[in-house]
């Protein structure tokens, strides 16, 4: 059997020629002392000083991780190598972004390598060892850690000893930190619309100026009494939509009226010193439409979301304001918006909110389940599809809670059920996954993108006709390990790369690389929208 160093060794070939090279040759000072610790584990002292525990140093890991916030990280920078029992194993196995390990002393990674396995460190990081200052910030990777949200870990002892080197590295990481971008949206205060879940997730990485109309309890009222007229009205629901929405709802940073609104007056607003470095407007429905952009001295970004319902016609035509056009719901429209003359259109599906859209600890109560609009005339073939369900006695629950309590719901169900409309990929696909629960949906044409982000059979199930419908709902109410198991892997996907987090870092990325070839656009009018 091969020794951990001839392992280790294998590994970073692979990874990294000229440092196994450089590894290979070069012997360990005479101040390195390898010992055995309590749990018996080898543990390094150099010059007398431990740089792990000689207790328990396989815990270290842990222990450092529960002391840090990783939720927002997108990478993560070591300051000395040791034995690396300081980087947590489960982060080296779950985290998916840049780890970059620095250590000032090659003969310390030599004998790690002949002391301790390596290999997961050696796989998911990669190393900068006995590299001058300018070499190590000059390297490409740790640039692009700095241009993001870096989590700094550092093996004390190391940083004690060499004070002078990762002192100098560590001050020049978090002095060149970028200065978070100052975001100027045009929103909505409502709970339950995609501005607040983008909002929150900028807010996160950005200075964020807010601006639109207020929906009061008054509105809500009026919006929940249009539920009663669903064809599967749950006795309280206008109630409950009307009190979650309005105390919930919170005025945006500048209040408007509806309509359109002029940016002039807006930018007049504006806090002294707020320059916006980016304009971001959302889909919605005609409450709130900026006018004369092109006062704006920023690249203007549009997400358009309901693009198959209604006239898609006005929205063509307000895109050209815009520098980047997003389309939310509707991959296969982006060739619409390219005709119509935008130049960058992309696409940024739906996605969930893990703080609302989450698994909670419940009894498995409802066989299937539905959470959704069953408008007579809007969702006609929706609520088509319920009748036969109920029809074949297959038990479902209807409902049409929100936030939270939705996401009880889809976390006590075996099955959730969902019907997309005119071929989108509705948030609602994103939601179920977030609960993880199965979701069982209806199939869409490959130029919707769902079976690009999501495969059948493996995170959800997907369904061709009413037919194999109800055979499903029979199949995985009776095969509960397979059932869990598509649901666990749907839940761990979505919550790895379908977060509104993941949605926002990447529009600003798009927007940033994009930035320097950006051209002052001609505003067009506003009436048609």
């Amino acid at each position: 059997m091969k020794s951990f160093y001839d392992r280790n060794l294998d590994v970073l070939n692979s990874k990294n020629g000229d440092l196994a090279l450089r590894a290979e040759n070069i012997n360990t000072g005479n101040d390195i002392e390898v010992l055995t610790s309590r749990e018996g584990l080898p543990a390094l002292k150099i010059k007398g000083m431990a740089l792990h525990s000689t207790y328990y140093p396989g815990k270290e890991g842990e222990r450092i991780l529960e002391s840090c916030d990783i939720k927002n990280i997108d990478s993560v920078i070591v300051l000395g190598l040791g034995f690396g029992y300081h980087i947590s194993p489960s982060l080296l196995r779950n985290f998916p972004h840049r780890i970059i390990i620095i250590e000032h002393r090659l003969d310390i990674l030599k004998a790690a390598m002949e002391a301790v396995d390596l290999k997961p460190l050696l796989e998911n990081g990669k190393l900068l060892v006995a590299l001058d200052f300018e070499e190590i910030i000059s390297d490409g990777d740790l640039i692009n850690c700095m241009k993001g949200k870096p989590l700094i870990i550092e093996n004390r002892p190391s940083v004690s000893l060499y004070g002078d080197y990762y002192g100098r590295i560590k001050n020049y990481i978090q002095q060149n930190k970028p200065r978070k971008l100052n975001v100027l949206m045009a929103s909505i205060s409502s709970p339950v619309s995609a501005p607040i879940y983008y909002e929150k997730a900028l807010r996160k990485i950005c200075s964020v100026i807010t601006f639109g109309p207020l929906r009061d309890r008054a509105f809500w009222a009026g919006f929940a009494e249009g539920l009663k007229t669903h064809y599967y009205y749950r006795e309280g629901t206008a109630e409950h939509w009307t009190d979650i929405c309005a105390r919930l709802s919170k005025p945006c940073d500048i209040v408007t009226g509806r309509g359109i609104i002029d940016i002039r007056d807006i930018l007049r607003q504006l806090p002294p010193g707020f320059k916006p470095d980016i304009f971001l407007w959302i889909d919605q429905h005609r409450e709130n439409i900026p006018a004369n952009l092109e006062y704006l001295e920023c690249p203007k970004v549009a997400l358009f979301g309901d693009t198959h319902l209604g006239d898609i016609t006005s929205r063509l035509q307000y895109a050209l304001n815009y520098d980047y056009v997003f389309v939310m719901f509707n991959k296969q429209h982006i060739e619409r918006f390219k005709e119509s003359g935008c130049q960058r259109v992309f696409w940024s599906p739906a996605a969930c909110d893990p703080d609302i859209h989450c698994k909670i600890p419940a009894d498995k109560i409802y066989p299937v389940s539905f959470v959704g609009s069953t408008h007579p005339y809007l969702h006609l073939d929706r609520v088509r599809i319920l009748d036969l369900l109920k029809k074949n006695n297959i038990d479902i629950h209807i409902d049409s809670k929100l936030l939270q309590d939705m996401s009880l719901i889809f976390s006590r169900s075996k099955i959730v059920f969902n019907k997309n409309i005119a071929e989108d990929l509705n948030q609602r696909v994103f939601e179920v996954l977030g609960t993880g629960s199965l979701l069982l949906t209806n199939r869409l044409s490959r130029d919707t993108g769902m079976e690009d982000l999501f495969k059948d059979r493996h995170h959800l199930v997907l369904y061709d006709n009413e037919q194999e419908l109800v055979e499903l709902i029979h199949y995985y109410l009776e095969h509960e390990d397979e059932r869990e198991k598509i649901a666990l892997a749907g839940y761990k996907e979505a919550l790895s790369k379908h977060t509104y987090d993941k949605r926002v870092e990447e529009i600003i990325r798009v927007v940033s690389e994009g930035v320097s070839q950006s051209t002052e656009r001609r505003a067009v009018p506003m009436s048609t929208y």
